[in-house]
């Protein structure tokens, strides 16, 4: 296995991006670890498009493409029904978490996104492992006299 791919960002911090990011994860890649014949699994939010020059809403904006088991790939209402489906081998992205490797947000690396994303003082990457801070760590909080 490339020596470059590894476990790098802990779910809390993916579900929130999955949630917040909305517009800015459209074509977000991930590599599950012990599956890498799967190839990079693609998935994103998606509310609406211009088509025929017209606005065309979709009811389920979050999506999962390239790299399920579903050959057209499937719509979801939330990210979190996204990373619950079990459509990568009988398995989820929540059920294999420790075994996903995230390849980029929205077709960003993940230092730039994090560097312009609204929660980007909450983040904070420790030993090539991205994460959110904890509360008392982040600027701007106060902390609690004990």
């Amino acid at each position: 296995m490339d020596d470059s791919l590894f476990h790098n960002m802990e779910y809390d911090l993916f579900l929130r991006c999955m949630k917040e990011g909305k517009t800015t994860i459209d074509e977000t890649e991930i590599l599950f670890l012990d599956d890498l014949e799967r190839g990079d699994c693609i998935m994103g939010y998606l509310p609406s498009i211009i088509f025929e020059g017209k606005p065309l809403h979709f009811d389920a904006p979050f999506w999962i493409g390239d790299g399920c088991d579903v050959q057209d790939g499937m719509e979801f209402y939330s990210a979190e029904e996204m990373l619950h489906a079990p459509v990568y081998g009988g398995r989820s992205i929540a059920q294999a978490w420790d075994q996903v490797c995230v390849l980029n947000l929205g077709m960003m690396p993940l230092d730039l996104w994090f560097q312009s994303c609204r929660f980007r003082d909450e983040v904070v990457e420790e030993k090539g492992v991205w994460k959110l801070r904890k509360k008392e760590d982040r600027p701007g909080e106060e902390r609690e006299e004990k």
